[in-house]
């Protein structure tokens, strides 16, 4: 059976405040429920939750970084049959592709 925890516990467990934990859970974004008017939280949806918020983060990062061109097309060269792909292929004008391909060429 999966275990459950308090909001005390989960906030000694995340290291924040309790009102940061309520205030997820009363916004839906932590899963919880109320048993004898107290909140409960799975562990399960603790895991999930936190694994949303890495990608989440990972994904914020990564627009950062495709913002600037000098920053991933410095990598580029590291992958030289993936380089050789974006500078011969013919991409779509709204795709990923071409993208890199307007990104890589800037540079030039």
């Amino acid at each position: 059976m999966n275990q459950v925890m308090t909001i005390e516990q989960v906030a000694e467990f995340l290291q924040v405040e309790e009102d940061y934990i309520e205030a997820l859970l009363t916004s839906g974004r932590l899963p919880g429920f109320k048993l004898g008017g107290q909140w409960r939280i799975r562990q399960e949806d603790i895991a999930v939750f936190l694994q949303t918020k890495v990608e989440e983060q990972q994904k914020a990062y990564l627009r950062e970084v495709l913002k600037d061109p000098k920053q991933w097309a410095s990598q580029l060269p590291q992958f030289p049959d993936f380089l050789k792909k974006i500078e011969e292929e013919d991409f779509p004008d709204d795709s990923f592709g071409k993208f890199l391909q307007d990104g890589w060429n800037s540079l030039g």
